[in-house]
This record gives structure tokens, C-alpha cells and sequence, in this order.
């Protein structure tokens, strides 16, 4: 049977609108890729700066590695420094030791030596006559030191006295006119090698 010309109309048109879907079809994927080439293109750059950027932190991660160590370094200098300065502080601390010791017994034996000194019984000094027989008119008596005159006015009622800065029992038997005997004896409980300023000590008549 041989088809009819409305038939082959219908087939052609069908061929055409078939081929117009296909150019459409072909037109968008032509713009799909296009857009994805480009997207492509734009994450191939970004991946290109990233790589940029991961050297560069690459560099300044060495870098950092780099300076750590030597600050490593500088610690353990620094360190061993510090060791040796608090080596040679002990060192001049135990001399100082040392030295205070020795200064103490120095000391020690100073004041035990005052305290024996203070201990005396004051002598009085006579002159003597000269060997040669005096002219006639001309004989004097024999000359001796007095004690110095008694400052009562540094005395209170009952004869105490305040002790001063300076003062010991040689220096209050000259100001006063006694012995330090006699001061040893009327102040039978004070040790006159540990005098304090401010402690009160009685002082004897003179002669007593």
C-alpha cells in the first residue's frame, strides 16, 4: 500500500520538530558545559592560590622551627648562666660566713677583755718626795690625784643613776669619785660587762 502525501507531511514535520528539540537540547548542554568550564576553570585558580599559600605556610612553619630551636638554645645558655652566679653567690655568701664568724669570736674576746679591765680597782697615783734632802722653808707635801668632783645632779634621791649611751663602770667610778670595786659592791646583781641604756645602778658615797 503506498502511504499518502498527509502522511508524509506529518512524518517530515515530525522529523523537523524532532530536529529543532535536538538543537535545543544540543544548545543547552553547549551552555551547561560552557558554565561548568568555567566553573572548573575559577576552582582550578583557587586550587593554584591555595597551593601558593600552603608553601607559604610550609616556609613559615620551618621558619618557626627554626627560631624555636634557637631560642632552645639561648634557654640553655641562659640556664647554665644562672647556675653559675647562684655557685659563685654561695661561694661569696659562705666566705661571708667565714668572715662574721671570726668576727664574732674577735668580739667575743674584746668584751671579755673590757670586762676584766673594768674588774680593776682603780689606783690612785702618789708622788714621791725626791731622794735629796729638801732646803729649809722649802718642804712640801707629798701630791696626790683626787677623784674627779661627783655630778649629783645625774643622781636621783636614793643615789641612782641612769645609764647612758657610752657608759661602764670606769667611766662612773671617774665621774662620780668611786672605785669600781665599790660600785660592784652596791650593785651586787648588775653584771657590769652587759650594761643597758636606761638601767638604773646605785652610786656609793664616795670613801664607802
Amino acid at each position: 500500500m503506498v502511504p499518502s502525501d498527509d502522511s508524509n507531511s506529518k512524518t517530515g514535520l515530525y522529523l523537523l520538530v524532532g530536529a529543532l528539540l535536538l538543537a535545543a537540547l544540543g544548545l543547552i548542554l553547549g551552555i551547561y558545559s560552557l558554565s561548568v568550564a568555567s566553573s572548573l576553570r575559577g576552582e582550578l585558580a583557587d586550587l593554584r592560590e591555595h597551593s601558593g599559600s600552603l608553601e607559604e605556610l610550609r616556609e613559615q612553619a620551618t621558619k618557626a622551627v627554626t627560631d624555636a630551636e634557637r631560642a632552645l638554645g639561648r634557654v640553655g645558655t641562659t640556664r647554665e648562666e644562672t647556675q653559675r652566679a647562684f655557685q659563685e653567690v654561695g661561694n661569696e655568701l659562705s666566705s661571708f660566713r667565714t668572715s662574721l664568724n671570726r668576727l664574732t669570736i674577735d668580739l667575743r674576746n674584746l668584751t671579755e677583755k673590757v670586762g676584766e679591765l673594768e674588774q680593776r680597782p682603780a689606783r690612785s697615783t702618789v708622788a714621791t718626795t725626791p731622794s735629796h734632802a729638801p732646803e729649809a722653808g722649802n718642804v712640801t707635801a707629798p701630791a696626790t690625784t683626787r677623784p674627779a668632783p661627783e655630778r649629783t645632779e645625774d643622781l636621783g634621791p636614793d643615789r641612782a643613776y641612769t645609764i647612758r649611751q657610752g657608759d661602764t663602770f670606769s667611766r662612773l667610778s671617774l665621774l662620780f669619785g668611786v672605785t669600781i670595786d665599790e660600785l660592784i659592791a652596791a650593785n651586787p646583781g648588775v653584771d657590769p660587762r652587759r650594761l643597758r641604756i636606761g638601767q638604773r645602778v646605785i652610786i656609793p658615797e664616795p670613801g664607802n
